[in-house]
């Protein structure tokens, strides 16, 4: 058994402890956590620690598949010219060179605290690095296509993943991808399919002001750059925003994790309360800086009273899959946040998002967290700084 104790503990789910005490198991099981009552106790076998101890961090919107792509893409040109230089990039790579890089940083993100990802996979290059790791994983199997003619043929092939995601036994679920890319006939595959439970929906949700007026009006960069691609837009009707879109093909019941929400507005917030039993927004702030160089609009999500999660997304459009990266981002840029609130985003509400709470997100007795001592911080303010690092220690 080892006791670790820090200047604060952060459970997550009850106040910050200060000078606190953890007893953990040696297969990572949490046994106690002791109020001291700030009180520094020297006791035998007590490792101290100078920063906060946290849970393991859960990355609730990732991409692993595309680490070979660091560094290749242009940064801040927009979402439409995003997309342009990924699928020309996407093309030419060795399997064996997806797959080694993907691997890497797998367990770049263990040693930085990771414990659990909500994974987009297009492909299956990434399922063996899955299944031998240590983290956990949720694979969202997405499906896209803007060809009327050809949805059967696009569902029936993600559907196909599924049977081999099953083999590695592992967890995952057919997801849309973004409004953008998806035919209302594909849609409708999704819509009439039989739905577990268990199934989690994560969609790219309002990246770009142009995702909007390619349904008002098709106009903007993402039209132009599929009428280049001489994709013929299929939507009969025009609609206000994405959002009303997409609503009524998502299942009501599901968990749902809208990403990015970078242009989401106070309308397209209560539409998505009036739908959708258990809506997750989730927060990709390196990535958003890293594309259209805009931050969503925090304390209007924070006023929605939606859970707030953190996520990655890819090194395609990050320079790490670090979440206290992400964090100190937003710390950097909201100020005004309370850290106990960015460290449960990071932690608690990613779990629950994903539906494993019951054994990641919180420090609390019975659970298999992980312990995160992040250090260099501010300890008198508890805030964030440029050179806060964080060190696994369970």
């Amino acid at each position: 058994m080892r006791r670790l104790s820090a200047h604060y503990i952060f459970p997550v789910d009850s106040p910050p402890i200060k000078n606190g005490i953890v007893e953990v198991d040696n297969d990572g099981t949490i046994l106690n956590i002791i109020d001291t009552q700030g009180e520094r106790k020297e006791t035998a076998n007590t490792e101290f620690y100078n920063g906060i101890l946290i849970p393991g961090f859960i990355n609730t919107h990732c991409h692993l598949e595309l680490s070979y792509l660091k560094g290749k893409i242009t940064p801040q040109q927009g979402l439409a010219k995003f997309i342009e230089e990924l699928k020309n990039v996407r093309t030419g790579e060795s399997p064996n060179i997806i797959a080694a890089k993907a691997d890497f940083f797998d367990k770049l993100m263990w040693q930085n605290g990771i414990v659990a990802v909500g994974d987009i996979s297009n492909d299956t290059v990434s399922f063996p690095i899955k299944k031998k790791s240590k983290i956990y994983y949720h694979s969202f199997l997405e499906f896209f296509g803007l060809s009327t003619q050809n949805a059967e043929q696009i569902y029936t092939t993600t559907k196909k993943k599924l049977q081999t995601i099953r083999l590695f036994n592992l967890n995952g679920n057919l997801t849309p991808h973004a409004p953008y890319s998806i035919a209302p006939a594909l849609f409708n595959k999704f819509k009439q399919d039989r739905h577990s439970p268990d199934e989690i929906i994560s969609i790219h949700f309002q990246e770009t002001e142009s995702e909007n007026t390619y349904f008002k009006n098709q106009t903007g960069s993402l039209a132009k750059l599929f009428k280049r691609w001489k994709m013929t837009y299929p939507h009969e009707a025009s609609y206000s925003s994405s959002t009303d879109y997409i609503l009524p093909y998502l299942p009501p019941d599901l968990n749902t994790i809208f990403v990015h929400n970078t242009f989401a507005t106070g309308k397209d917030i209560l539409k998505i309360k009036a739908t959708i039993k258990n809506p997750f927004f989730c927060l990709c702030p390196n990535a958003n800086l890293y594309i259209e160089n805009r931050l969503p609009d925090i304390s209007l999500l924070q006023k929605s009273e939606i859970p707030i999660t953190i996520g990655t997304d890819s090194l395609a459009s990050n320079s790490s899959l670090s979440i206290l990266e992400e964090m100190k981002t937003l710390h950097q840029n909201f100020p005004e946040i309370d850290l106990n609130e960015i460290i449960k985003w990071a932690t608690l509400n990613s779990a629950k998002a994903l539906k494993i709470d019951n054994y990641f997100g919180s420090i609390s007795k019975g659970k298999k967290s992980g312990i995160n001592l992040v250090e260099n911080l501010d300890l008198i303010n508890l805030r964030l700084l440029p050179k806060t690092i964080v060190r696994k220690l369970v």
